[in-house]
């Protein structure tokens, strides 16, 4: 078994107004505290997840191979 992390894109999250996010970048993820255990079996490998902060840039795809769409 291992533990996964949530991540959520920004159009599967509800604001509290009604509707959904906008995405700046699709790449964008929200964080989320959710962790299930699950078999190791399925899992096709391991993610990093980088902060970005609001001010700055997302690398370039093209330039950064390891960033995914």
């Amino acid at each position: 078994m291992v533990t996964g992390q949530w991540f959520y894109r920004p159009e599967e999250v509800e604001r509290k107004g009604g509707g959904s996010w906008q995405s700046h970048d699709t790449r964008e993820l929200f964080y989320s505290f959710h962790r299930d255990e699950v078999p190791a079996e399925p899992v096709m490998h391991k993610c990093v997840v980088h902060f970005v902060p609001i001010h700055k840039q997302f690398p370039n795809c093209k330039q950064n191979r390891g960033f995914i769409f």
